[in-house]
């Protein structure tokens, strides 16, 4: 009877790990309900252009030259502002920023009015 009573507080405590594991694995943040503290459009040598809107989350959201939005995480960066999601990368630095997907750069552009 002893070994009964320990499985049910065992069964609750695996359910609860997996419950908070599920949790810490949430989407990206609403983008719509979370104040920009700045914006900027970025253009790259051939015209194409993404826009950036930096949330009060620590977040961006992008929107491609295609209408795609992406929303990435702000992350420790060396210098520059740095933000990741996933396969995705946003690099911010001295007016410039590139956007990488799986380590490779698939933008780079200057910030422009």
């Amino acid at each position: 009877n002893v070994r009964h009573l320990m499985i049910k507080p065992l069964a609750f405590l695996v359910a609860s790990l997996l419950a908070l594991s599920i949790t810490a694995c949430s989407a990206a943040p609403n983008p719509s309900s979370t104040p920009i503290i700045e914006s900027g459009k970025f253009t790259s040598a051939s015209g194409e252009v993404i826009r950036a809107e930096y949330r009060e989350d620590q977040t961006v959201l992008l929107t491609l030259a295609n209408g795609e939005t992406k929303t990435l995480r702000q992350a420790v960066s060396g210098s520059g502002v740095r933000y990741v999601m996933g396969a995705d990368e946003w690099w911010e630095h001295q007016g410039g920023a590139t956007l990488s997907q799986n380590g490779t750069v698939v933008f780079s552009g200057k910030l422009t009015p």
